[in-house]
């Protein structure tokens, strides 16, 4: 299937990566261009984003991990379409490699999706 049109705008990634019990103040993954390719990293990887004596956080996800889970998410949303079926994908959860995905909210179009990938925490 394909990917649904404004799925990447609508979709948002925050770093799983912290704690915070609610996921009200999560820190949205930005895009970033790593030593091999484009990727989604926390912001927190930056010290600028850091508060003295945070620790530095390695969370990221390639360009192409990323694709595939707006794929993933894209296909859930077609299949209950063709079914004509309501779709709620909150709490939804998957894993992919060592990457664990959890959409943590979904308000009409929009989808915040909770990522952490644990080899790249494991490096950090």
């Amino acid at each position: 299937m394909g990917i649904i049109s404004g799925a990447w705008k609508n979709t948002v990634f925050v770093c799983g990566n912290h704690t915070d019990e609610k996921n009200l103040n999560l820190p949205v993954m930005e895009i970033s261009a790593g030593p091999r390719s484009l990727s989604y990293i926390c912001p927190k990887c930056n010290p600028l984003n850091r508060a003295e004596g945070e620790a530095k956080c390695c969370n990221e996800i390639s360009l192409n991990d990323y694709e595939k889970a707006i794929q993933h998410l894209s296909d859930k949303i077609i299949e209950a379409e063709d079914n004509d079926e309501q779709l709620c994908l909150l709490h939804h959860k998957w894993k992919r490699k060592t990457m664990n995905f959890e959409v943590i909210e979904h308000k009409n179009d929009r989808l915040v999706v909770k990522f952490i990938d644990s080899l790249a925490i494991k490096k950090g």
